[in-house]
C-alpha cells in the first residue's frame, strides 16, 4: 500500500457535519499551475470505535494518488490548497494533512501531544471549544472562524 497525501478530518459523533464535509470537497478541482489540476476525492463517513466519524480526503493528479515520494513542492502547494477549502466549511472537530494521517489520533492523544513542542503537529486544526478544553496550547493561531490551528510549514 502506498503512502499517500490525504487530509483527514473527524466530526465527532455529528455524522451530518461529516456528510457536508465530504461534499464540500468531493470533485472539487483546483489547479497547481496551469498544466497541473488537482481534484478532490471524499470517503464516505466513517465511524471509528469512539463513535465519532471521519471523513479522508484524497486529492488526485489525472486519477491517481500523491504518493509520499511525490515533489515536495508539489505535495505542499497541494496540502495549502486543501487547508484553504477547509476553511470555508465548518462542523468539523479536528482535521490535519499529511501522508497517511487518516485517523491519526483521538482527542484523548491529541490532549497530550498538542504541547509537546517537539512533536510536527504543523497544520493541526482545531475547533475552538477543543482548542479551549486543551488548554489552549501555545503555537495556534487563527484559522477560520471557530478554529484555531498550528500553522502549515511543509510536509516532513
Amino acid at each position: 500500500m502506498a503512502w499517500i497525501l490525504q487530509l483527514a478530518v473527524e466530526c465527532e459523533s455529528d455524522r451530518e457535519a461529516a456528510i457536508r464535509v465530504s461534499q464540500h470537497f468531493d470533485g472539487h478541482v483546483f489547479h497547481v499551475d496551469e498544466a497541473v489540476s488537482v481534484r478532490c476525492a471524499a470517503s464516505d463517513t466513517i465511524k471509528d470505535e469512539r463513535n465519532c466519524y471521519w471523513i479522508e480526503i484524497a486529492p488526485t493528479i489525472s486519477g491517481k494518488s500523491l504518493p509520499h515520494n511525490s515533489d515536495p513542492s508539489l505535495l505542499n502547494t497541494v496540502a495549502l490548497h486543501l487547508y484553504e477549502r477547509l476553511k470555508s466549511v465548518a462542523g468539523y472537530r479536528f482535521a490535519v494533512a499529511g501522508i497517511e494521517v487518516f485517523q491519526f489520533n483521538g482527542t484523548e492523544g491529541l490532549s497530550r501531544m498538542v504541547h509537546d513542542t517537539s512533536l510536527n503537529l504543523d497544520g493541526l486544526v482545531l475547533r475552538d471549544e477543543l482548542f479551549g478544553a486543551f488548554g489552549n496550547p501555545s503555537q495556534f493561531i487563527n484559522f477560520a472562524p471557530g478554529y484555531k490551528w498550528r500553522p502549515f510549514g511543509r510536509l516532513r
